[in-house]
């Protein structure tokens, strides 16, 4: 309900948040769109960047039958296991603050039962963050708790119920919806107490609706109320979600969700994309993309609301892609995104260039290098500029930000599941602090 099709591909520009789930390729789905599940619940467990272990994928499923014989029972026979590490390296330097500096070492290891007698199953999944590196005066990345400590929570707990291809979650679990997201963008993902289910028996049609009480936020150990983590000091406030997306076709969608977060602000999402193509190695892709977000009930936040609107133009030919987007935000307020990151198309490593009166341009390009005998070798790298308001309440110092990204994924059989990534950012800011990025990833993921 809240999350699916993650092993997909994603070319850019697309929202920050989703592409650090899969390395950068040229090639143009919408499989990884912002609305790509709905609801509240994943399709999958065990769906994330896939498989680490230095060990040839094969020989720990020799293990598992040798050492764990079969019962007969499928609830048991099923059980999955996922074990996930990520090395990660970021370092950070702001104009006239300095350097913010911190090596991790972490992950997660999942468990997912198999479905008893087709109708229920359970999970479990561990997350950890340890510290390699990371001076107490450099600290700030979240890539580690506050004063760059390590830690370690029990993020997913969660029970599945179904029915034909209709699902029920109950529990701790990713959500992956506009707004409301894993943004897996550090070492280990946001997770949240929910209660969800989707409907995905009618033809290209799936609904979703569901209610989130507690957020547990990337470095946090513990479950807070969605209201206390958005800002507010005056009680306990949850958000519930209605979602669905229709697929006219392989190549054509449109999608909404509705998040009304009680006492605070309700989010409506809607987003269309469509897929041309002319041949295997030319296609062009376009979207558009809109968000109003307006206090309600007792306005624990404040009395707001905006819009921010965009449309993104996207051509692949053969293994190079080039896109340009346009995003532009009301006056009122910034987008407020206090549970996950942003579906802009302009959202990006640093920023996401959605404060108030801001508009912004991004031209996206990137290369696949396969046809020159570097397989799993691919590089996106943007350029955004951002326009604010020069004067009234609103007024704010233009941006600009430069990104660029290298992926490579072994297509060896001894290092399969291994993903490596470089990124460079910078972000400019007029007549303010700039900032620079450095950072290295290594992610691995095994299920046996």
């Amino acid at each position: 309900m809240l999350m699916s099709l993650t092993g997909g591909v994603i070319a850019e520009p697309g929202p920050a948040y989703l592409a650090a789930e899969a390395p950068v390729t040229p090639e143009l789905r919408g499989d990884r769109s912002a609305t790509a599940t709905v609801g509240a619940i994943p399709e999958d467990l065990l769906n994330q960047y896939d498989p680490f272990a230095v060990l040839p994928r094969k020989w720990l499923p020799s293990l598992r039958e040798k050492y764990i014989p079969k019962t007969g029972h499928s609830f048991v026979d099923g059980i999955q296991f996922e074990v996930k590490p990520r090395f990660y390296y970021f370092h950070r330097d702001v104009e006239s603050e300095g350097i913010q500096e911190t090596a991790a070492f972490g992950g997660e290891l999942g468990v997912e039962s198999g479905w008893f007698r087709d109708w229920f199953r359970v999970g479990l999944t561990l997350y950890t963050s340890q510290k390699i590196y990371g001076p107490s005066d450099r600290d700030g990345l979240n890539l580690l708790a506050p004063g760059q400590h390590g830690y370690t929570a029990l993020g997913e707990a969660y029970a599945d119920f179904r029915h034909g291809e209709n699902l029920l979650r109950a529990g701790r679990s990713r959500v992956d919806l506009p707004y409301i997201n894993a943004n897996d963008f550090r070492m280990t993902p946001h997770t949240f107490e929910m209660v969800g289910f989707r409907i995905a028996s009618i033809e290209n049609l799936r609904i979703g609706a569901g209610h989130v009480a507690r957020i547990k936020t990337q470095t946090s150990t513990d479950f807070e109320s969605m209201s206390s983590v958005a800002g507010s000091d005056q009680g306990d406030r949850g958000v519930s979600i209605v979602s669905l997306r229709y697929e006219f076709s392989d190549e054509t969608f449109v999608a909404a969700s509705e998040q009304y977060g009680w006492d605070m602000f309700n989010s409506f999402y809607v987003e269309a994309e469509t897929l041309i193509e002319w041949s295997d190695d030319l296609k062009l892709e376009l979207g558009v993309q809109f968000t109003d977000q307006r206090s309600v009930g007792d306005e624990w936040l404040g009395d707001f609301k905006t819009q921010s609107a965009g449309v993104k133009v996207a051509l692949q030919y053969c293994n190079f892609a080039a896109a340009l987007s346009y995003q532009r935000t009301a006056n009122g307020s910034g987008v407020l995104k206090p549970w996950g990151g942003s579906p802009a198309y302009n959202s990006s490593i640093i920023q996401d260039f959605d404060r108030a009166g801001e508009e912004s341009f991004r031209l996206g390009l990137t290369y696949d290098f396969a046809p020159h005998g570097l397989d799993g070798v691919s590089v996106d790298t943007s350029w955004i500029i951002g326009d604010t308001p020069d004067s009234g309440s609103q007024a704010s110092p233009d941006q600009q930000e430069f990104d660029f990204t290298i992926d490579y994924k072994p297509s060896v059989e001894l290092f399969d599941g291994v993903w490596f990534r470089a990124r460079y950012a910078k972000n400019w800011i007029d007549e303010g602090n700039d900032i620079e990025d450095i950072r290295f990833i290594l992610n691995y993921s095994y299920q046996f």
